[in-house]
C-alpha cells in the first residue's frame, strides 16, 4: 500500500453534498465559535430533530451529484481561506455598525451576500469545476463546456454555495491510499 498525496492539476470527483451527521457536542462548539465569530450576539442552539431531517432530504435530493474539479496549489486555496475570514471580519463589523445605530442587522448584509457569491464563482470558475448528476430543463449540467455559462446555471438555482464548498473539499490535502 503507498500513500499519496494529490497533484496540483489533477481532477478529482466528490459528492455535491456529503451525507449528513447527527451534530456532536464538539460539533456544535465549534459552529458555536464560527458564528460567534461572525455574529458575537447571535443564539446558537444545538440542533434540533427537524433540522437534521430537513438536511438529510436535501442530501436525498441530491444523492448522485457529483462535482468535478482541478486541484490547485496551496498558495491559491489559502488566499480564499483568508478572503473568507476578511469577509467574516468586515460582516462582524458592519453588525456592530448596525446595531450601534439602534437598527437590527439582517443575517447577513447585502455587501457580505455579495463578496461572498463573488468568490465562490471565483473558486468554480479557477478550478473549472464540472456538475454531474444533474439535469435542470432536461439537459444535464455536465453538458455545459463555458465556465461563465455553468456560473449562470448554478446561480439561477442557487447551487454556487454547495458547488463551491464541494470544490473546496476537493482542494483539502488530504493522503489516498492507492497501490504502487
Amino acid at each position: 500500500m503507498v500513500v499519496r498525496l494529490g497533484k496540483i492539476g489533477e481532477r478529482k470527483t466528490v459528492p455535491l453534498y456529503e451525507k449528513p451527521q447527527r451534530e456532536s457536542a464538539s460539533q456544535f462548539e465549534l459552529r458555536k465559535a464560527a458564528l460567534a465569530r461572525i455574529a458575537p450576539d447571535a443564539p446558537c442552539i444545538p440542533e434540533a430533530k427537524d433540522q437534521y431531517e430537513a438536511r438529510l432530504a436535501e442530501w436525498k435530493k441530491w444523492d448522485g451529484a457529483t462535482v468535478d474539479a482541478e486541484r490547485l496549489g496551496r498558495p491559491r486555496v489559502q488566499d480564499w481561506h483568508r478572503r473568507f475570514e476578511s469577509l467574516a471580519a468586515e460582516e462582524r463589523q458592519r453588525r456592530v455598525a448596525l446595531k450601534k445605530q439602534g437598527k437590527q442587522p439582517p443575517a447577513i448584509t447585502d455587501e457580505a451576500r455579495a463578496a461572498k457569491e463573488k468568490l465562490e464563482i471565483e473558486i468554480v470558475q479557477m478550478t473549472h469545476a464540472k456538475v454531474g448528476g444533474v439535469e435542470i430543463g432536461g439537459s444535464p449540467l455536465s453538458a455545459i463546456e463555458s465556465g461563465a455559462e455553468l456560473v449562470s446555471m448554478l446561480a439561477e438555482y442557487e447551487l454556487t454555495t454547495p458547488v463551491s464548498l464541494a470544490v473546496m473539499r476537493i482542494q483539502q490535502v488530504a493522503p489516498e491510499e492507492g497501490e504502487s
